[in-house]
């Protein structure tokens, strides 16, 4: 699958000292300006603070700068509290990729795409059409 890059960031606390979350993300994945969230993980002190919706809103301004106009990433199935999370971040539903192996277990993937510069989730879906619901 063709991508321009694919980056590890960290989010440092006010003083720079402490690592308080971390995101992998790849620019330009299979499409132009198709970009995918392949990790984002907080610290589990913040919880419940706000913390991770204000490092996210970071990130995703951080990736529109760059050139994105959607984001792409998956999420187990089942996991409710990060399902609430990315659809309170407006993310819509894709595809399920249905029963992927992760070491022991066998997980249901919900895709999950945003749309970042007022483009349709339909415009992304046709860029990258293994990602639509449905598709094998």
């Amino acid at each position: 699958m063709p991508f321009r890059e694919m980056l590890l960031l960290g989010f440092v606390d006010e003083d720079g000292e402490a690592l308080v979350g971390m995101a992998s993300v790849v620019a330009d994945l299979i499409a132009e300006h198709v970009w995918l969230l392949g990790l984002f993980i907080v610290a589990s002190s913040p919880h419940g603070s706000g913390a991770a919706q204000a490092l996210y809103r970071r990130l995703e301004r951080w990736m529109v700068e760059r050139g994105a106009q959607w984001i792409h990433l998956g999420v187990v199935a089942g996991n409710a509290k990060a399902e609430r999370f990315w659809l309170r971040s407006g993310d819509l539903q894709g595809r399920e990729r249905g029963q992927l192996e992760m070491g022991r277990k066998s997980n249901l993937l919900r895709v999950l795409v945003k749309p970042l510069a007022g483009g349709a989730i339909t415009t992304s879906l046709d860029l990258v059409t293994r990602e639509r619901p449905g598709a094998p």
